[in-house]
């Protein structure tokens, strides 16, 4: 009669549920693996859970090294609206223009097309990104208030007032990409 050999242990990683008789082959390292799906090397077929192992990428960027922010670069259609406001009146005007996102000088930023020029050469504001996708305006164009964020990949939404207890001016700005 033949008896079925090989490793009775269940949690070895090749446990064989058929076996009778330990033949001493039990391994425990091949199956070990992480099991966080946010892992470069998560691995879904782990039977034993050990995130100690786990790779992670580095801040701002992918498993690939790819910088992040990359999923914003392209052309975009944007949908601006200016306006003021002073005791002399009030106006407004809404502009629609291709424009550009570019990666910025840092890691963490993004230069954004505003459809204005200067000497003939359009004008592109820097932003700091944050991993969530919102804006900051570091340079502190828009003074008073600015709220900045990407939705998703494709979307983007921009509002900023400044001005003075004489004139106030605000602008909102939202953004389709194109490619």
């Amino acid at each position: 009669e033949n008896i079925e050999t090989g490793c009775i242990y269940p949690d070895a990683c090749n446990y064989n549920i058929d076996a009778v008789e330990d033949d001493g082959s039990c391994e425990y390292e091949s199956c070990i693996g992480c099991l966080d799906t946010n892992a470069c090397n998560y691995n879904p077929t782990t039977i034993i859970e050990d995130n100690t192992t786990c790779v992670y990428p580095e801040p701002w960027f992918d498993c690939n090294g790819i910088n992040i922010l990359n999923q914003y670069v392209g052309e975009w259609l944007f949908t601006r609206t200016s306006g003021y406001s002073n005791p002399y009146g009030s106006g407004s005007n809404e502009t629609t223009y291709m424009g550009i996102i570019s990666l910025g000088t840092n890691f963490n930023t993004l230069y954004i097309s505003t459809n204005q020029y200067i000497n003939e050469e359009l004008l592109l504001e820097e932003f700091l990104v944050n991993e969530n996708g919102e804006l900051e305006d570091f340079q502190n164009i828009y003074y008073y208030n600015f709220n900045g964020y990407f939705t998703g990949d494709s979307l983007l939404y921009l509002t900023g007032t400044s001005g003075s207890p004489f004139q106030q001016s605000y602008f909102t700005c939202a953004g389709q990409k194109i490619n």
